[in-house]
C-alpha cells in the first residue's frame, strides 16, 4: 500500500485536468482536510446567491473540517451560527445533532 495517498492525489489532479470537479467527500476520505474545506467553502458561496451558511450538509462538511484541522474558533463559530439559524429549525435538528456529535 505504498504510495496509495499520493496516486490518489494525482487522480484528483489529472481529473481536474479534465475538467472534473472531484466529490468533496474524495478529499475528506483522502484525509485533505483544507481542500475540503475549501470546497465547502465554495459550496456555502455559491448557495443561495451567497446566502451565509448554506446547506446544513455543507455545514456539518465544513464542521467535520474545521474540527479535523483543529480549528476551535471557527468551528465554534460557526457551530454557534448554525444553532441560532431559525432557517435550520425545521430540519428536524439534523444540524444540531451533527454539531453536538463533534
Amino acid at each position: 500500500q505504498l504510495q496509495l495517498p499520493e496516486a490518489a492525489a494525482g487522480v484528483l489532479a489529472f481529473s481536474r485536468d479534465l475538467g472534473v470537479e472531484p466529490r468533496v467527500s474524495w478529499y475528506e476520505k483522502l484525509g485533505r482536510w483544507s481542500d475540503a474545506l475549501a470546497a465547502y467553502d465554495r459550496m456555502s458561496q455559491s448557495a443561495e446567491g451567497g446566502a451565509a451558511g448554506g446547506s446544513i450538509a455543507v455545514r456539518l462538511g465544513s464542521m467535520r473540517c474545521l474540527h479535523a484541522l483543529g480549528e476551535w474558533r471557527r468551528l465554534c463559530q460557526l457551530a454557534s451560527e448554525a444553532w441560532l439559524d431559525p432557517a435550520f429549525d425545521a430540519s428536524g435538528g439534523e444540524l444540531r445533532a451533527g454539531a453536538a456529535r463533534l
